[in-house]
């Protein structure tokens, strides 16, 4: 922040200065570094970096992750990027479920790529370049029914009987 004061001059002399007047020398923030993506669980963790605000505090993000059709969509419910647990986190994370549905329309085995803008009170970055692409996967269910065999056939070696479970595929 900067503070000016003015004085005249003429030919018989100096003026008392002027009020003070305070600028702000700020603009919007820098453009992001690509996010990583990251699956947990079945979910996909999309993380980054805060840019360089540029003299204003940053006040929200917009997080996009890509649909099958290559545009960008945001998930406000999971990463809505005005919430200041987000804000403050620089990540959030999205049920893969929600990527495999409409607008993503993602199948297992397809990459998530997710792009972020910055704003503060001087407007909005453009878009990062897009993350690293996180393979969707699924972790699988639980065995069920599990019983032991009972035939044991030596000291070192247990047999087990179970089902269910469903893979999830990957």
């Amino acid at each position: 922040m900067y503070s000016f004061k003015v004085q005249a001059r003429n030919s018989f002399g100096l003026s008392d200065f002027s009020a003070p007047i305070t600028l702000l020398c700020a603009y919007i923030p820098s453009i992001p570094s690509p996010p990583s993506t990251q699956v947990v669980g079945n979910s996909i963790l999309i993380k980054w970096t805060a840019p360089s605000a540029n003299g204003s505090p940053i006040t929200s993000y917009r997080i996009k992750v890509i649909q099958k059709d290559n545009n960008f969509s945001e998930d406000l419910v999971h990463c809505n990027g005005n919430t200041a647990s987000i804000i403050n986190a620089l990540n959030c994370t999205i049920p893969i479920s929600t990527l495999l549905a409409q607008p993503y329309n993602l199948a297992l085995g397809d990459s998530v790529y997710a792009i972020i803008t910055s704003s503060n009170a001087y407007g909005e970055s453009a878009n990062s370049p897009a993350g690293n692409g996180a393979t969707i996967v699924l972790v699988p269910d639980a065995p069920i029914n599990v019983q032991d065999n009972v035939a044991v056939t030596n000291s070192t070696v247990i047999g087990l009987i179970w089902s269910g479970g469903v893979s999830h595929g990957g």
